[in-house]
């Protein structure tokens, strides 16, 4: 039977998640500033830790473990391997050093003994990778990534590079690295500045999605002609067009069964101003039943693209034409 120490006023942390680039990250901001660092991967040598965790006297800096996707928590429990590790728990915490297991791209398995035992000692740090569309999130992380580099990034600029490298925090990160090199010695960032450091083709794909937004269809028409001409990824266009138009059906929908902006927030991960922004202009230009056509028309444009029935970029094209010809009021099967 394996005795758990008790908590201690020194932390202990368990970080993990899907995010590799945030558990990398979250790792390293917790383990900066560390006196002395001792790192560890795969099988852990408990017997060298203890050794090092034992050794120090009275005035020696207090040492930081870092055990990176440690053995012990997938592999068969070995009672040996158990006792180490609660030695190696009593001697840190008798000692005051700090613990931080860091399981990039992974997350623990709940079930198992040794990780609920753990979870009683050390303070969890979830890295979960962000939804699609929890935009505002993403949005929010982006600008306090922004401030810990000394620069404000503006609403504006924060929306637009999330519509542009979204979801993955790590391209999000290195791409406002760059503008913030680029840009220097600006402290304050707009979308202006994207548009100096990014080619027309790039910042068209961010215009495109404000024109559908705002039901400016000639304008994205116009938009997806010049990003197809100028080479983008026509299969790329094509879900970015689905997303976009999945989400204002959502809102349509929503509105519909008169559920209030901050619900309609809630459910679509969005914030509450920009949801009461949005909903006049979706009344004025779109349907339910035309925009669950348009989401039909390119989920069947992506099968045959896929299948190399229709290459995507001609498909793009039948598909703006298609779509514009059809009645605003077109019976649609539409799955609510």
């Amino acid at each position: 039977m394996v005795y758990w120490p008790p908590m201690t006023s020194i932390v202990h942390y368990l970080v993990y998640g899907d995010d590799r680039f945030w558990v990398e990250q979250e790792t390293r901001n917790r383990m900066d500033g560390a006196a002395m660092l001792e790192r560890s991967e795969g099988v852990i040598d408990f017997d060298r830790l203890l050794q090092c965790a034992s050794s120090g006297s009275l005035f020696s800096p207090k040492m930081q473990f870092l055990l990176i996707n440690p053995a012990f928590l997938t592999a068969a429990e070995d009672e040996a391997v158990m006792q180490k590790l609660e030695a190696f728990l009593h001697v840190t915490a008798r000692e005051g050093h700090g613990v931080l297991i860091s399981l990039p791209g992974s997350k623990p398995d709940n079930r198992r003994k040794v990780v609920k035992a753990l979870k009683t000692r050390f303070q969890d740090v979830d890295c979960s990778a962000f939804k699609p569309w929890e935009h505002d999130k993403m949005a929010d992380w982006l600008r306090h990534y922004a401030g810990q580099k000394g620069v404000r990034l503006l609403s504006d600029a924060a929306d637009a590079m999330v519509a542009l490298f979204g979801p993955e925090r790590g391209k999000m990160a290195q791409e406002l690295d760059k503008v913030v090199t680029l840009c220097a010695p600006a402290t304050q960032l707009s979308s202006a500045d994207l548009r100096r450091v990014y080619s027309p083709a790039v910042v068209n794909g961010f215009d495109l999605q404000e024109a559908i937004k705002l039901g400016d269809l000639k304008t994205a028409h116009r938009l997806t002609l010049e990003l197809l001409d100028a080479g983008d990824d026509a299969i790329k266009l094509v879900g970015l067009l689905a997303s976009q138009f999945r989400l204002l059906l959502q809102i349509l929908i929503l509105v519909e069964q008169s559920a209030s902006p901050e619900e309609i927030a809630r459910q679509t991960g969005r914030n509450p101003y920009w949801v009461k922004q949005l909903i006049k202009p979706i009344f004025q230009h779109y349907t339910v039943p035309r925009l669950g056509r348009a989401i039909q028309l390119l989920a069947a444009l992506d099968v045959q693209a896929k299948q190399g029935v229709l290459p995507a970029a001609e498909g793009l094209r039948l598909f703006w034409l298609e779509w514009s010809l059809l009645p605003i009021n077109i019976d649609a099967c539409v799955s609510r």
